[in-house]
């Protein structure tokens, strides 16, 4: 396989982890009837645990699972691009890196937990045990938007100083990183969802420019993999 058929390989899991995670997240929610968060009271809470999980539950929680495992993907080629742009010290691009994979371990966790609760529905569970379960599958991803918003941040910084990617990229990953924060500090409102709906869509968005970028016939698409020229020793300050 050539080089720029890996490049397009990482674009095309991002593209696969946004359809992976609508489709799962949409399965799970038709199976269990109604998912619950931080404003469910315990009525809600109660109904969503009332009955076993059936294997829908199962099959989305699975492609849950691999929708992250695509971005890690994702994360890695968006890096490596941002990188290359950036020059040494990389570390704008590596912080971006870091955190999109700390956003996929804490992403994974949330799911454990829901598939923990998923396991004990329709067996009597306490309301006040699920109740937790609910809460901290709700913390813990209310936490992954602040996570987010570093990734997007470091992202668009890379973006807008060196021009690694269309400038369009850049300030709506800025934008999206602070309603990510706004979102973070008030999770129980009703912007909150509308805001973290929104980090799937940009990175659609920037798969496809990395995929066209992949595509094109100009040498920097090459150079990604290529070994890079040292400064000779007596031109180094």
């Amino acid at each position: 396989m050539s080089d720029r058929s890996w490049l397009r390989l990482g674009a095309i899991a991002g593209i696969l982890y946004v359809v992976l995670q609508f489709v799962g997240f949409g399965i799970v929610g038709a199976s269990v009837g109604a998912l619950t968060d931080l404003t469910s009271s315990d009525q809600e809470i109660a109904r969503a645990f009332e009955r076993p999980s059936d294997s829908g539950v199962w099959a989305g929680l699975y492609l849950g699972v691999l929708a992250f495992l695509l971005f890690v993907v994702f994360v890695a080629r968006l890096s490596s691009t941002l990188g290359h742009a950036e020059g040494d010290p990389r570390w704008m691009s590596t912080a971006a890196f870091g955190s999109g994979i700390l956003f996929t371990a804490l992403s994974l966790m949330s799911l454990g937990i829901i598939g923990t609760g998923r396991l004990a529905a329709g067996q009597g569970i306490d309301i006040g045990l699920a109740r937790v379960l609910t809460h901290l599958t709700s913390g813990i991803h209310s936490m992954t938007w602040g996570v987010a918003a570093l990734f997007l941040g470091m992202s668009a910084t890379v973006v807008l100083r060196t021009g690694a990617l269309p400038r369009w990229t850049g300030w709506t990953a800025g934008a999206i990183a602070l309603a990510l924060l706004v979102a973070m500090a008030a999770p129980a409102s009703e912007f909150a969802p509308f805001a973290a709906f929104l980090l799937p869509l940009w990175v659609l968005s920037t798969s496809i420019a990395l995929l066209r970028r992949s595509n094109l016939s100009h040498p920097a698409v090459k150079s990604e993999y290529a070994p890079q020229p040292s400064t000779p020793a007596h031109l180094q300050m």
